[in-house]
């Protein structure tokens, strides 16, 4: 549901009178991409148990309304915590706690200082601001990224940016300060992999009489390392829900329940954007399809990267939903099984071949089937990066309501033991690291994910071994090439600096130098600081997505590309 603001929100109901709510305030950027699912999955447990939970993405972030370029950022994210704390008492909690992670956790105390929170849990926060900011700042994109950023001292973190009014008020913030708990309050303090929470905090959590229990918050950094990878921490979810389990209500519960909601969200001028399930063949889909304020009758089709949510690395398919809005296109972002919020097996490794297999692709073609139910246009253009790129170009070629395709940073554009083998190759160094031999060695959570890489290696590599690699793969491209054209479908390639090896093998077999037979193949290689995990992460990349994406609306219904146009892009 939304909340006010356009402030997106998933609510878990349980189905009993409630206990002790919790609203979940995630982390920043890359921390929140990666922990996503985990969230998720930790939210489903604790309804079952009797716990009404609200996960929200903060305003300007995930699915919510806006940026984080705005002058209050840490008011508003305060304010939609306090929201989210008031539709918990909607739904019958007489106790509401709030967990905080990360830079949340911040959100999270300065929430507290209202009567509306209860209990306060904190995984991984400091006790002063300026701590939080050293370590933004460690973490922060190269400094060829930073200084490709908009003016106003924002800092850039793996494509996703803090305001430098944001930072100054981070900077000057002392959470020992305020008033964290009192009486009749708790708080739980998990430190970061076994280190133990700042003593500061302990003592003002003493100080003030609420009732405190402390951890050592063990598998943060395998929470948020990536969403493949991510593992939850047993020991912290655990604790967690013993913590809650013992919360004092403060009366009798009331029969679990829940007040309507507006079921869209005004973005902007007339632009809306609304949660759906979409019924498909192959189970129930979670999207947001943003709707313009005048239909001009086209679609895009957002296909996601990897294990990342719908809103795309950096929120790039949130930018481009909502500018195609701008031109009167109908937009769908959506998540796979397993992925995002909707149900399935999330068993991830760090192998990405599992997302070029045949069965992924016959979910996204289970989702296009479905997007009828929802109203939407029966002309789209398919746009996706990573293998999202690569399901629009599988997919392109059959669906006859294609009349586009954009395609970003491909890492393959046909499937075979080669192509699995080669996409595998960049993770094979890691495991030869000394570094990485030391994690396996001291760490539980990173041998068991080693095993699964290295099995999930050998299955990949056998073949390209054993088989004599498909010489017909050049062939293939050029076939597929050749329907697109017959259908008349305009095809955009876009590459960025840090992943041109499919670029690379197209020049090598002559792709690219028969422009008369393709002329609707509109390429661009992207000059600049190089993305995050092929994301185009980088400000100005950023702005390069979008701008092609709504360049691909616009030449999948104008006609081919004017010749002076192809080429190379800054």
């Amino acid at each position: 549901m939304w909340l006010p603001g356009g402030v997106s929100a998933h609510v878990h109901v349980p189905t009993r009178p409630p206990g002790a709510g919790l609203v979940i305030v995630p982390p920043f950027g890359w921390e929140d991409v990666s922990s996503y699912r985990v969230r998720r999955e930790w939210a489903d447990s604790l309804a079952a148990a009797g716990h009404p939970v609200v996960r929200l993405d903060l305003p300007g972030t995930g699915d919510s309304a806006g940026s984080t370029d705005r002058p209050r950022l840490l008011a508003d994210w305060t304010a939609s915590v306090l929201d989210a704390t008031d539709l918990l008492r909607e739904a019958g909690s007489t106790r509401v706690a709030l967990l905080g992670l990360g830079l949340g956790g911040v959100v999270a105390c300065l929430a507290a200082q209202d009567g509306r929170v209860d209990d306060l849990a904190l995984w991984s926060v400091p006790s002063r601001g300026r701590t939080m900011v050293r370590q933004l700042r460690l973490a922060a994109d190269r400094p060829e990224a930073q200084a490709a950023a908009a003016g106003g001292g924002a800092l850039w973190l793996f494509g996703y940016s803090l305001p430098g009014s944001a930072l100054a008020e981070l900077q000057e913030l002392d959470l020992a300060a305020l008033q964290i708990g009192g009486a009749g309050h708790r708080v739980l303090l998990l430190g970061r992999d076994g280190i133990e929470p700042e003593s500061r905090l302990v003592e003002a959590v003493k100080a003030s009489g609420a009732e405190l229990r402390m951890g050592p918050g063990h598998g943060y950094s395998a929470l948020v390392e990536h969403p493949q990878t991510s593992t939850a921490s047993r020991e912290v979810w655990s604790e967690l829900s013993d913590w809650l389990a013992v919360a004092p209500l403060s009366a009798a519960s009331k029969a679990a329940g829940m007040a309507l909601r507006p079921d869209a969200a005004v973005i902007r001028d007339g632009v809306t954007e609304t949660h759906v399930q979409l019924d498909t063949t192959q189970g129930t889909i979670c999207a947001v399809v943003t709707r313009p304020a005048k239909s001009s009758g086209l679609g895009l089709v957002l296909l996601g990267a990897g294990a990342t949510r719908r809103a795309g690395p950096n929120r790039l398919y949130v930018q481009a939903s909502r500018a195609a809005a701008e031109l009167g296109v109908t937009s769908v972002r959506f998540d796979l099984p397993g992925l995002g919020d909707t149900p399935g097996r999330a068993a991830w490794s760090a192998d990405s071949a599992a997302f070029y297999d045949a069965r992924r692709v016959g979910q996204v073609r289970a989702v296009l089937a479905a997007l009828e139910t929802v109203d939407f246009p029966s002309r789209i253009v398919l746009a996706g990066l990573c293998s999202g790129a690569y399901w629009s170009f599988v997919l392109g070629q059959e669906d006859p309501r294609v009349v586009g395709i954009a395609m970003f940073n491909p890492r393959a554009l046909t499937w075979d033991a080669a192509a699995a083998f080669r996409l595998a190759q960049p993770r094979v160094g890691a495991v030869l690291l000394r570094g990485t031999w030391r994690r396996l060695l001291t760490d539980a959570g990173s041998r068991h994910r080693a095993r699964r890489f290295v099995r999930s290696l050998i299955h990949r590599a056998l073949p390209f071994l054993t088989e004599r690699p498909k010489n017909g793969a050049a062939d293939e491209v050029k076939a597929a090439l050749d329907t697109l054209h017959a259908a008349d479908i305009a095809l955009l390639l876009a590459f960025e600096s840090s992943d041109r090896e499919v670029l690379l093998q197209l020049r090598a077999e002559g792709i690219l130098d028969a422009p008369d037979r393709w002329p609707r193949l509109d390429l661009h290689v992207l000059t600049g600081a190089p993305g995050v995990n092929s994301s185009f992460a980088p400000p100005d990349l950023q702005s390069a997505f979008v701008s092609l994406v709504l360049r691909a609306l616009a030449t999948a219904v104008s006609g081919p590309v004017s010749r002076s146009h192809r080429g190379v892009a800054g």
